[in-house]
């Protein structure tokens, strides 16, 4: 009886050990995947660190940034970010690769980093800095749309309208579809936000837009008083009496009123001033100003005062074409806005072994 009894308390000991082996085991096993997780993580997170100060630095640096190489240590880790600058047919890009590594593992980030040039958002199809009396009569906008911020030049499409702070923008989509806007029908303005795109701008928006205009206007002015060929003042005067050699560039309306008939194409910009008006006679299949409106007026107003007028009683008025405003950078170099713009992102962790010189 007494074997029995030592031959159960050996096995139960034997048994004890098992578990407790096992269980060690199970915690070694537990803290090893801990560590390998915290492993990745904190790479990853040098590897984010080191990618956002580069794109920083590129951002800074674009026009002058060349190639480099730079390694360090980061947090009880290490790094390197790599640049690699590339001239291209559509300007210069620099291509980004970021990577930090904790212990065995390292996390790449790459990306390309490039300038976009497109025109300023002060410009859409129409931009009025003060308070304008539509005026659309009739059928005027038959065969809509007759304004449209979608851009012709394929770069970044912009509002149909944009109007100052406390304006009606329902009132004018009504007055461009004939006294009643219905949204289940195709409209009149279109642009960015869909349906009837007329867009009142806020109060603080006003400030910077006016400020832009301002600016604007005292360059065109400079540029007339020099000579400049890429501007026509127009203070009264018909689209149809200029030549084919004559329908493009700055059109600075002063104290009168452009008329617009027929066919007649203005490609640039088109800017009223000072009270100007504009009108549109008639139809056509083209557009009668490819490129950009801007109604804006230096005098003293009250709201409600309407003092820049647009009256149309045919077709097709306002097409946004970045392409036609951009042409006249040189002389007008508020019309460009430049971004620079980071694309093809990628990210990874790096397979033990793989070289870190393995890259796009």
């Amino acid at each position: 009886m007494g074997k029995y009894i030592i031959l159960i308390v050996f096995a139960a000991a034997a048994g004890l050990a098992a578990l407790g082996a096992e269980s060690n085991s199970s915690a070694q096993d537990s803290s090893a995947e801990r560590s390998e997780r915290q492993g990745v993580v904190l790479a990853r997170q040098i590897a984010r660190s080191v990618f956002n100060d580069g794109v920083s630095e590129v951002q800074r640096t674009f026009d002058t940034v060349g190639d480099k190489v730079e390694e360090g240590t980061h947090e009880q880790g290490t790094y390197r970010l790599q640049l690699d600058a590339a001239s291209t047919t559509g300007g210069k890009t620099v291509d980004l690769t970021a990577e930090g590594t904790y212990g065995e593992h390292t996390y790449q980030i790459q990306a390309t980093v490039r300038k976009d040039t497109t025109v300023s958002s002060v410009f859409n199809a129409v931009t009025a800095s003060t308070p304008v009396n539509f005026s659309v009569q009739g059928g005027g906008c038959s065969g809509g749309p007759c304004v449209s911020g979608l851009d012709a030049g394929g770069r970044t499409d912009r509002h149909g309208i944009t109007l100052p702070h406390g304006e009606d923008a329902e009132a004018v989509c009504d007055e461009f579809h004939g006294g009643g806007y219905d949204s289940s029908t195709a409209t009149n303005v279109e642009g960015t936000s869909g349906g009837c795109d007329v867009q009142v701008r806020t109060s603080a928006h006003d400030d910077w837009v006016e400020n832009q205009m301002d600016q604007m206007s005292q360059t065109i002015q400079d540029a007339i008083a020099d000579g400049n060929p890429d501007v026509t003042e127009c203070t009264g005067c018909d689209l149809k009496n200029f030549s084919d050699s004559q329908n493009d560039g700055i059109l600075y309306v002063t104290n009168g009123e452009f008329t617009v008939s027929g066919d007649r194409q203005w490609n640039g910009l088109v800017f009223v001033a000072n009270g100007g008006t504009i009108r549109f006679n008639g139809g056509g299949d083209s557009r009668n100003i490819n490129g950009g409106l801007v109604l804006q007026d230096w005098a003293t107003y009250e709201q409600k005062n309407k003092d820049d007028e647009f009256s149309m009683n045919g077709g097709n008025a306002v097409q946004f074409n970045s392409d036609q405003l951009l042409k006249y950078i040189d002389t007008l170099p508020s019309i460009e806005s430049t971004t620079t713009v980071v694309t093809d992102r990628t990210s990874r962790l790096l397979q033990k072994g793989e070289s870190l010189l393995c890259r796009k």
